[in-house]
């Protein structure tokens, strides 16, 4: 654990503690008053008991009343702050869900990108090769295309170079040997 998460613990223990304190001090005050009230015999010698001593049993119960009062709106002011930092805690809570879904598709999209690149390589890597091969075809065939060429040309040349025929009869001497 941090320190500063200690730190909150011992603070909210010490809040706790605080609002058992209140609510221990607010029952027993509440207690004195209500035996004080309850009883019409404890009421009447405790009048006297105080005329006696010259107490004001009136002064003390607005005085008790207004301590009463004081403590239940720190202990409503307590109880309040913890409404709004439970309230607080849940959007924070359901904020960092939010956030954790959200990283999770994030990281999801980046994976399938980064399995859709690797794919991608694949197949521009077979296409890379077929082109190589195809370059390699079209170089064998346009050699043999000018091997071709080359034939028919000379072919072309032989057959229609002019060839001279003599048609004639000659003699040759007198025995009319043909030459």
């Amino acid at each position: 654990m941090s320190l500063r998460s200690i730190a909150f613990l011992l603070s909210l223990a010490g809040v706790a503690f605080l609002i058992f304190l209140l609510t221990l001090v607010l029952y027993l005050i509440q207690e004195w008053i209500g035996n004080e009230a309850g009883d019409p015999a404890s009421q009447e010698s405790a009048a006297e008991n105080d005329q006696q001593h010259g107490h004001d049993l009136q002064g003390q119960r607005i005085v008790i009343r207004d301590l009463i009062n004081r403590i239940n709106a720190i202990a409503n002011a307590i109880y309040a702050y913890n409404e709004k930092r439970d309230t607080h805690e849940r959007r924070r809570s359901k904020n960092e869900k939010i956030t954790i879904v959200a990283l999770s598709l994030a990281a999801g999209f980046a994976f399938l990108t980064f399995v859709a690149a690797g794919i991608s390589d694949v197949i521009f890597y077979g296409q890379l090769g077929e082109m190589q091969k195809a370059d390699t075809d079209t170089r064998d065939l346009a050699q043999a295309a000018k091997e071709q060429a080359d034939v028919a040309h000379k072919t072309f040349v032989m057959t229609e170079r002019p060839w001279l025929y003599i048609d004639s009869n000659v003699t040759y001497g007198g025995g009319g040997d043909y030459v």
